[in-house]
């Protein structure tokens, strides 16, 4: 059971704070049942969850250590990521990284998205709506929980990445 205090990441919210517990009527059936209160960090609002059967995916925080140590592994995806699938098969790949709660699978998202989007830039193109909106949502919950880790910014988390991204994409080039 998450203490009051603890930073959790909860579903598609995102980070979240619990800010403690209390009972209270079940939504759909009789009774009463103990609920998290939950503040997300990134935006407003106030989320209350079931203790002992939240509907919604619910982990805690990544480490300051993991959390270094995936900021490391940050790299320029091979171009095969794109290659040899119809726009629909992508888009469920891109829908299952996003569910997968894993920051790991995140930031392979995050990263092969955004090389897409350099790609397409380059043919003076942009990319496509379902491909823009898996990359926000998935920047928004690898930036929000790597920042919270590190106690600093997403902003600075995602220029961080960039840069990561960019050496390791010249170190492909120039080999």
């Amino acid at each position: 059971m998450y203490q009051s205090g603890d930073l959790i990441v909860y579903g598609s919210t995102g980070v979240c704070r619990v800010e403690g517990t209390k009972q209270m009527q079940k939504v759909r059936e009789p009774g009463t049942a103990l609920y998290y209160i939950l503040r997300p960090l990134f935006r407003n609002g106030v989320i209350y969850c079931p203790v002992d059967h939240p509907k919604v995916f619910i982990r805690p925080l990544i480490s300051e250590e993991e959390a270094r140590q995936l900021m490391a592994e940050a790299e320029f995806p091979e171009r095969s990521v794109f290659c040899g699938q119809s726009p629909r098969e992508l888009a469920e790949k891109e829908r299952a990284s996003l569910e997968s709660h894993n920051c790991r699978t995140l930031l392979k998202l995050v990263c092969a998205l955004r090389a897409k989007q350099k790609m397409q830039q380059a043919q003076h193109k942009r990319l496509g709506q379902t491909d823009e909106r898996f990359l926000t949502r998935g920047e928004e919950l690898l930036y929000g929980e790597l920042s919270v880790a590190l106690n600093i910014t997403p902003e600075e988390v995602k220029q961080k990445l960039k840069a990561q991204i960019e050496a390791a994409e010249k170190e492909d080039y120039d080999a």
